[in-house]
């Protein structure tokens, strides 16, 4: 497995069709509490591009909005279009 990619939390957000604050606004509505990770619009950006680290917990919370496996983030190689998760939660129907 590879480190950490933080090109792939744009990849997995934009999939889902969320910019940056209605990604945020649905990790609070969703039950992430802002007291435990303190996450604004300038905080995602900046772990979007690699300038700030990411935590497990973090991961965990993406990991259930973006409707990816944590495990995503790590592998660089993998093209989210081509997964069969991918594929049986967001082509149904199309």
């Amino acid at each position: 497995m590879q480190g950490f990619n933080h090109e792939k939390l744009i990849e997995a957000r934009t999939l889902k069709g969320l910019s940056v604050s209605q990604a945020i606004q649905a990790l609070f509505n969703n039950g992430l509490n802002h007291n435990d990770i303190p996450l604004s619009h300038q905080t995602l950006y900046n772990k979007e591009n690699g300038k700030h680290p990411t935590t497990t917990k973090e991961l965990y919370h993406f990991s259930i909005l973006y409707g990816v496996p944590i495990d995503y983030f790590f592998n660089k190689d993998v093209d989210i279009k081509t997964e069969g998760w991918y594929k049986e939660k967001y082509t149904q129907g199309f």
